[in-house]
């Protein structure tokens, strides 16, 4: 469990600078401050004076930004508090736990047959890279619709 008294000001600036300027700025694959600013309504002098470590945006800033960078920023913001982001989904599918688990059970048994002989190479690889990734993305939609069932 974290301690309270471990988060301070310095600490707070310091890792919300991190995760910003890692996603700010110019460089490959970062959002420009002028396209942030119009993405949040956020000027731009007031970016900047962020990613220098003047200041620390208001919580009303923060929460745009999360909206604006998604749930991964989300949570290497609140990291320092052990807290995680996850982005609610309208529009998932109803859950399917017993479906997604039989799925998760056949794809197991399949890569323990694969294992069996003691080698798994480039072709069980190439076979069940597919699988893994329809799995994984199945695994996530279901997650979602759970999460979607709990009271905000």
């Amino acid at each position: 469990m974290i301690d309270p008294e471990e988060i301070t000001h310095a600490r707070a600036l310091a890792t919300f600078r991190v995760a910003f300027i890692r996603r700010v700025g110019v460089g490959k694959a970062k959002v420009s401050y002028s396209d942030l600013q119009d993405g949040t309504g956020i000027l731009v002098r007031t970016l900047k004076s962020w990613a220098e470590g003047q200041s620390l945006p208001h919580l009303d800033n923060v929460l745009k930004l999360c909206v604006f960078f998604g749930p991964e920023f989300t949570s290497e913001v609140l990291a320092l508090a052990g807290q995680g982001g996850v982005e609610w989904v309208d529009e998932v599918a109803k859950p399917n736990a017993i479906g997604a688990a039989c799925s998760l059970s056949q794809t197991v048994a399949e890569i323990t047959e694969r294992l069996a002989d003691g080698v798994f190479d480039h072709r069980d690889c190439a076979e069940m890279g597919p699988k893994l990734v329809e799995l994984a993305t199945r695994m996530e939609s279901q997650g979602k619709a759970m999460m979607r069932r709990v009271p905000r």
